[in-house]
């Protein structure tokens, strides 16, 4: 049953620790659909709903044309309308992280999907998505069972999963994912096939299986495919389709890629060669230096880093590149849970004091205007808009520009910071970014996928969006005296982004014409337009004040920021066309029909696929046809339930008869309501247990209602001889209605409630024909509060750096006579405190620290347990005999760790602990060669842990105890000790010596023998 009561608490996120995800918003769901799909979506939203049809019944053509699969039923699309909307979605454990731009839930393959203000990237999350749903169904059938018995069979790695999403989302290789894949040939960090993770096993697995493409034919993706299927072995099903092991294959792959890429990297710059480096992430060990914003006096740069591992603001001058402050620590509160990093902004006022920035705070984006110079907060903006990217401050210093999101729409808005008005500028279907102010004020810089499309005024959903090239976008001027809209560069196969000024009359922007996006210079209205770098991976995000300019580039694994000081030392370059591959235009491909299957020849190992002659046909006849019918008839949402998960387990012992354990949970599509049962059965109905758990999530305020029965066996020990005997061993049958209650203040920080009302029937056991006696009964209302912060960063093992915080209140008042108790009736309270710390020193060495603490009074105060570990696997037991009463079986607590002491080694009702930690990495690789065991990361910790427990105030730490000085109360324990994930479950194993602290008399202790200690779980 304790396997069970887990399970509830996983469904339910009532752990003491843990980030939440906030619900701001109860949206009123409705859905269309069309043949293959539904698409959920609330008000304000059916003309981006009816597109998102229209997105998905595109990309299943071209699907079902490269997995030569039809599917059954339907696919449920959710759709949000911003990713901050998305980020409180149900239908996940956890809120997504900024950087997931949609997912596919497998069990009820269910696309989750936001709008985040691009088509482009819109269009292309669906169709990555939709590669998963398809690629579910195609290898595990429709329904729940065969995809639980599926995904069992078949272990499917990562790198194919997303790398096959992401080739036929982007329909091949595409310019963006080749900006990585040029540095890491550079610099020669791409990994072989079975090593490709972190942001390789997107970009990595996509270029692998493009290889597969061109070198083998297309067909040969599919034909892995339908191997993978039958052989449920990916490096088996690649050796039949293409004769090559994985090792092989790297080596081809990587020889084939050395070919094309090495004449192309031979004549490009290295960003160093042309800037100075402000930034190093190989120093810092991070990963990402980016939105720079260039003081309009150049002496000073603001930017986003995650160097401390949170995303912050920091500031560095420009002539030496030194640090002066960090301005915004983010991650650590509602008000800046997300930076929006991958579409970041900062700018400066006119007077270079001040920067104003977009942040995610709590239910919807803000501004923020902060003194650089002081990092204090001067002013925060809300305008109730689903998003706010790029920021960008005028001249006189009077408004502020930016680009806002609002159900489904991206435009640009004017902030009036004196007269505390807003305005928008354009109000259309079209995607907008990076707007910037001209130095006078009147016109403003932006780049959009309009084309030739200059109508700002009107949002005309006729314009189909699907028949245009959306991967493209070119540079505008906005006139804010007359509103008039100009075309400035016109290039129908490139991206340009990040315009910047230079003067009145010239102006910069990047550009991806040749394959990478280099930095090119022109006049206003286009003319004399030519590229001023030939950059390895390209220059994205730049800021400029005229004279300096500085722009962020990915190298050797990581964005870093440059500082050019004289823009007009760059001159004009040459760089050669490098775009080796076809682009993939997804408004102009056709699903045409592939004859080559029809000529499909398998070996003996895959004779379970066929393909008959009628389904080719209908497939090709179908591929041929006009687009599905799309039924645009708008329906509300009902719940409609169906199991998330089922797991079973029965047996048959003797003498014990039938039993087994069975966990159950149901919920609806859009996961506001869910059911969890739990049921254990043992010989009868009577001794079976069972935990019925109803929990409605829609809202900020999380309840839950459930109804437990429990059978419970202890050792009451009356006697105090420390000696199981007949008459000691008790049978408690608990019968536990209670209802529960989480509110979401932040991501980081809610308050937890239960109320609950334990009946508890006590019996006796007598040894007789294995019967219990009865004993009494006991009712114990129960009402728990609680609080918690958490901002940890995890590692393979456990936190890493980052903050948790709880305090919980815990009181039971005496209710005797509540369900005709015979007893005495019980009172008490506890309060406990549990403080922890971790500092991150380099890389992955670390100090953590605890503090917890703890207090229980009334007229029967509850015990504090201390010593020993959780889930001690060698454990050793000191004495159970201090549990006499029925109440503190079941609220008094033990408190962990205590390494080096026996579990139960103090007891009182008071206690406090304290645990430090200095975690380092031990071994980083064991590679057997028999047996075949490989184990990686393994880490080292060095502790020390003090802890006492006590009655009142009868404390006593050190002095003499039976004519001896040491310690008395107080215990302190220091050891060594290892971890390592095994994937299932992490593994410790500590050497912990119980130190006494004496004088070195003979009547002291000084130290003690090691205890050796196996256990299970993560670091505190």
């Amino acid at each position: 049953m304790r396997y069970i009561l887990l399970l509830l608490i996983i469904t339910f996120n009532i752990f003491p620790f843990g980030k939440n995800k906030v619900q701001y918003h109860d949206f009123d769901w409705k859905f269309i659909e069309s043949e293959h799909f539904k698409v959920f979506y609330y008000p304000n939203n059916r003309e981006l709903a009816k597109l998102t049809l229209t997105f998905a019944e595109r990309s299943y053509k071209l699907l079902r044309k490269d997995f030569l699969y039809e599917m059954e039923g339907k696919i449920d699309l959710i759709l949000y309308a911003s990713h901050n909307h998305f980020e409180e979605t149900n239908i996940s454990g956890s809120a997504p992280e900024e950087s997931v731009g949609g997912f596919t839930e497998f069990f009820k393959n269910r696309v989750v999907i936001p709008y985040d203000g691009n088509w482009e990237s819109f269009r292309h999350v669906i169709h990555h998505e939709l590669t998963h749903a398809i690629q579910n169904k195609f290898f595990f059938g429709a329904r729940f069972q065969s995809i639980v018995s599926g995904i069992k069979s078949m272990n499917l790695p990562l790198w194919f999963i997303e790398g096959l999403a992401e080739y036929e989302s982007r329909g091949g290789w595409d310019r963006d994912s080749d900006m990585m894949i040029r540095d890491a040939i550079y610099n020669n960090y791409l990994p072989s096939v079975n090593y490709l993770n972190n942001y390789m096993t997107y970009k990595g697995g996509q270029l692998l299986l493009y290889f597969i493409s061109e070198k083998y034919g297309k067909k040969k993706v599919a034909d892995i495919l339908r191997k993978i299927s039958v052989l449920k072995s990916t490096e088996t099903a690649f050796k039949e389709a293409i004769g090559l092991e994985f090792n092989e294959l790297s080596n081809e792959w990587h020889r084939w890629l050395m070919d094309k890429y090495w004449p192309i990297l031979a004549n490009t710059q290295r960003p160093s060669d042309i800037a100075t480096q402000l930034t190093d992430h190989i120093e810092n060990r991070n990963y990402l230096n980016n939105s720079p914003a260039l003081s309009p006096d150049g002496l000073k740069v603001a930017y986003l880093s995650n160097k401390s591992d949170y995303f912050d603001i920091y500031l560095l001058r420009t002539y030496d590149g030194k640090e002066i402050r960090k301005i915004v620590t983010g991650q650590s509160s509602g008000d800046f849970e997300e930076f929006h990093w991958l579409r970041p902004g900062i700018c400066w006022s006119p007077d270079s004091r001040k920067i104003v920035f977009a942040a995610k705070s709590q239910e919807q984006d803000a501004l923020y205007i902060y003194n650089a110079l002081t990092g204090e907060e001067e002013s925060q903006l809300k305008f109730n808009l689903d998003g706010i990217y790029s920021p960008d401050w005028s001249v006189d210093g009077k408004n502020i520009c930016f680009v806002g999101q609002k159900d489904g729409i991206s435009d640009l808005y004017i902030y009036n910071i004196e007269k505390k008005d807003l305005k928008k500028l354009t109000n259309d279907i079209f995607s907008v970014s990076y707007p910037k102010f001209s130095k006078d004020g009147k016109k403003i810089l932006f780049s959009s996928d309009r084309g030739e499309d200059l109508n700002i005024k009107t949002i005309d959903w006729s314009i189909d969006l699907s028949n245009m090239n959306l991967n493209l976008s070119d540079i505008y001027c906005l006139n804010l005296e007359d509103s008039r809209l100009t075309q400035i560069t016109d290039t129908p196969l490139d991206k340009e982004n990040y315009p910047f000024w230079i003067d009145e009359d010239r102006i910069g922007y990047t550009s991806d014409k040749t394959g990478v996006s280099n930095i090119y210079f022109s006049n206003l209205d286009g003319s004399n337009s030519y590229p001023v770098t030939n950059l390895i991976s390209g220059a994205i995000q730049t800021s400029s004040n005229g004279k300096y300019l500085v722009f962020s580039s990915f190298f050797k694994g990581g964005y870093d920021i440059y500082l050019i000081n004289n823009i007009d030392s760059l001159k004009k370059v040459d760089p050669k066309m490098s775009i080796w591959y076809p682009e993939t235009d997804f408004s102009r491909v056709e699903a045409s029909y592939d004859k080559v299957y029809n000529n499909l020849v398998l070996d003996e190992k895959l004779n379970k696929i066929t393909f008959t002659p009628d389904l080719i046909e209908d497939i090709k006849t179908k591929e041929s046809s006009k687009d599905s019918v799309v039924l645009y008839k708008e329906f509300p949402y009902t719940p409609q339930f169906s199991p998330d998960i089922i797991t079973a387990y029965a047996g048959y012992g003797s003498g014990y008869g039938f039993s087994g354990q069975v966990y159950v949970q149901i919920s609806d599509k859009l996961a506001k309501h869910r059911f969890n049962l739990g049921i254990s059965l043992s010989q009868d109905i009577i001794n079976s247990e069972f935990n019925l758990l109803y929990t409605y999530m829609p809202n900020r305020l999380d309840v839950g209602a459930g109804l437990a029965h429990d059978l419970n066996y202890f050792w009451s020990d009356e006697n105090g001889d420390d000696k199981i005997q007949d008459s000691e061993i008790d049978r408690d049958r608990e019968i536990n209605p209670y209802i529960i209650g989480s509110y979401g203040i932040s991501r980081y920080s809610r308050f937890d409630g239960s109320l609950s009302l334990k009946y508890i029937i006590n019996k006796e056991y007598t040894g007789f024909n294995d019967e219990f006696k009865y004993k009494g009964s006991h009712t114990f209302p129960v009402v728990n509060f609680g609080y918690s912060y958490d901002n940890t960063i995890w590692g393979i093992i456990g936190p890493e750096n980052g903050m948790r915080f709880r305090f919980d209140i815990l009181y039971s008042p005496d209710f005797k006579n509540l369900f005709l108790d015979e007893n005495d009736g019980f009172e008490f309270y506890k309060l406990n405190l549990d403080f922890r710390k971790y500092f991150r020193l380099s890389g992955a060495y670390q100090f953590a620290f605890r503090l917890a603490g703890g207090i229980s009074g009334g007229k029967n105060p509850q015990k504090f347990y201390l010593g020993g570990v959780s889930s001690w696997l060698n454990y050793k037991i000191k004495s159970r005999s201090n549990i006499k009463d029925i109440s503190s079986r079941y609220y008094s607590s033990h408190v962990y760790p205590l390494r080096g002491t026996q579990i139960y080694e103090r007891n009182g009702n008071r206690y406090f602990m304290f645990n430090s930690e200095f975690r380092f990495p031990l071994i980083n690789i064991i590679d057997l060669g028999f047996p075949p065991i490989r184990l990686g990361y393994i880490r080292g910790v060095l502790f020390s842990d003090f802890g006492s427990a006590w009655n009142g105030n009868k404390f006593k730490g050190y002095g003499f105890s039976d004519g001896r000085r040491g310690l008395n109360d107080l215990i302190h324990t220091v050891g060594v000790g290892s971890r390592v994930n095994l994937g299932i479950f992490i593994l410790r194993y500590d050497i912990a010596w119980n130190l006494k602290w004496g004088d070195g008399s003979e009547k002291s202790i000084s130290d003690s023998k090691p205890r050796h200690i196996l256990s299970m779980g993560a670091n505190f």
